[in-house]
């Protein structure tokens, strides 16, 4: 005889939604860094819950980067009882390996602040081959979303490492053919990849960019020294069609960016654009005519306004969002990007929790910004983009004058937004 189902039992899908909205304490200040722990709790309350807090547990998995964060022989042995979990999982019918939607590896060094420690590097960081093949063409995790791939575990000699005859082959090393069609004609496809790697395994790196044909986002803020000229003939990467989906680029540098566009070329499809830094904004002419949404950290120099060009160097015809870091000086270069890109409807302004500045200062900042209102062209919507809400714009604090004053003049407000709406890697909530 069956029996009715327990009314106290909720579906799975329901208690993720409910353990993603969990609050752990009450304020304004989010203690982000209790979150693993606390699902680690619930997973362990009760069978039903289980599956639902393990699934958000690893939905982005992390392996330790130097020795201060794992174990000294590197993150190799860690990754193996992974991907054997993993497959245990797969085998019962779980669903585990499906939960994983972004996955970070060190790889190359040896996560070991000791040079003099002989060890073999291919077995102390994660292989290339080894990923290719375990992880990404054997469709292993048949939802992973985001790759991210590192070889800055740990301090090291560069100098030394690379004139070390016995690792001088890691300065060369690619993927064959099979090996980089393999990962071409995986089922599951990688749509974003980050990239923080040294300069001497470009070629390497170069190759993976194009590998992953269904890129839509692509990340090499963490990467130094970055150049796609001189790769010789490295097979596979001067694919670049194999980038025509990408639409999220962020790099390091304006020079990251023109290099990057030149690549590109005809297959130029970028609409997001995050650069570190940025000389000017000539820098930029490869995305103008598509970007829709550019965030500047920093402005090196100022010389683009006044000249001639102006108008043109500062249009950008799509661009509706604009971003800046709230301790920018170069204010002005924006007020003329906004003055001359006619959809702009929202300027952000993103801020270190611990440099948020005062109300007065925050308004002050917009009214800088701002151009004059205009009715020929949409309202601009300003907000700050913060881990923590600054108090003074809370819902449960009255508005100060200079706030009362800035909503009457320009006829919007200023809003709070947690900094993962312009970090967080889209497509996933890893909050």
């Amino acid at each position: 005889m069956a029996h009715a189902p327990n009314s106290r039992e909720l579906p799975s899908e329901l208690m993720s939604e409910i353990f993603a909205n969990c609050k752990l304490t009450p304020g304004w200040e989010p203690d982000w860094y209790k979150r693993h722990a606390f699902l680690l709790e619930l997973s362990r309350v009760c069978k039903s819950w289980a599956g639902p807090a393990q699934a958000m547990l690893f939905r982005e998995v992390r392996f330790p980067e130097n020795e201060e964060d794992g174990p000294e022989q590197g993150i190799l042995p860690i990754l193996n009882t992974f991907l054997d979990t993993m497959r245990r999982h797969r085998d019962r019918g779980t669903g585990l390996p499906l939960a994983v939607r972004s996955l970070a590896l060190t790889l190359g060094l040896a996560p070991s602040y000791d040079y003099s420690a002989k060890q073999d590097v291919d077995a102390v960081g994660c292989p290339l081959v080894k990923l290719v093949n375990d992880i990404v063409a054997d469709d292993l995790l048949g939802a992973l979303y985001h790759l991210e791939l590192s070889n800055q575990g740990g301090w090291i000699d560069f100098d030394k490492y690379k004139a070390d005859p016995a690792k001088t082959h890691l300065a060369a090393l690619t993927f064959d053919k099979p090996q980089l069609d393999k990962l071409r004609g995986a089922k599951r496809q990688i749509h974003a990849l980050t990239l923080k790697i040294i300069e001497y395994d470009m070629p390497m790196f170069a190759q993976l960019i194009t590998g992953f044909p269904a890129l839509q986002y692509l990340d090499i803020t963490g990467t130094e020294q970055v150049s796609f000229t001189d790769l010789g003939d490295t097979y596979g990467v001067e694919d670049v069609q194999n980038l025509a989906g990408l639409r999220e680029l962020r790099v390091a540098t304006g020079a990251t960016a023109a290099d990057f566009a030149a690549r590109l070329g005809d297959y130029n499809h970028v609409e997001i654009l995050h650069v570190k830094e940025l000389a000017n904004l000539a820098q930029l002419d490869g995305y103008r005519s598509r970007v829709t949404r550019l965030f500047i950290n920093e402005w090196r120099q100022s010389g683009d306004t006044g000249s001639a060009d102006e108008a043109t160097l500062t249009r950008f015809p799509l661009l509706t969002n604009i971003f800046i870091a709230g301790q920018s000086n170069q204010r002005g270069q924006v007020q003329t990007i906004v003055k001359n890109s006619l959809r702009v409807n929202h300027i952000g302004a993103w801020f270190e929790a611990t440099r948020l500045v005062s109300c007065k200062e925050m308004v002050k900042l917009f009214q800088e910004l701002l151009p004059p209102n205009d009715a020929a062209r949409p309202l601009i919507t300003v907000g700050v983009y913060a881990s923590a809400m600054p108090f003074y714009l809370h819902p449960d604090v009255p508005p100060a004058e200079e706030l009362t004053q800035f909503k009457t003049e320009r006829e919007t407000e200023i809003e709070w937004f947690d900094e993962l709406e312009l970090i967080a890697i889209p497509e996933i909530n890893l909050g």
